[in-house]
């Protein structure tokens, strides 16, 4: 049975980190619970498991670019696309390390 649960842990962290990596913090969704690295996204994953403010990063992890610009009057990045040919640029401008994309 945990064999099954590690599973499945690992199956939705990598999802996480693939859906989740490049969204602005906001709210519940800040340094200590984020996708951004499989570590992080595993460490959530396990907090959310435990019922401890799944609701609050699941809504925090909802808001799109109309909720940013509109309401909190921030930009956000639209599609942040990363490859071998961009990433100089992005890591310059520090959008590695902190990305700044909208939600979904």
């Amino acid at each position: 049975v945990s064999g099954v649960l590690l599973l499945l842990l690992f199956v939705f962290a990598v999802l996480g980190v693939q859906l989740f990596a490049k969204i602005r913090f906001y709210g519940a969704h800040d340094e200590l619970a984020n996708f951004r690295n499989f570590g992080s996204a595993l460490l959530t994953l396990v907090r959310c498991c435990t019922g401890e403010g799944w609701n609050f990063i699941m809504h925090a992890l909802g808001k799109d670019k109309a909720f940013f610009t509109g309401v909190l009057g921030v930009h956000c990045d639209t599609d942040m696309v990363v490859s071998e040919g961009t990433w100089p640029q992005l890591k310059e401008a520090g959008r590695i390390d902190d990305p700044q994309e909208c939600g979904n």
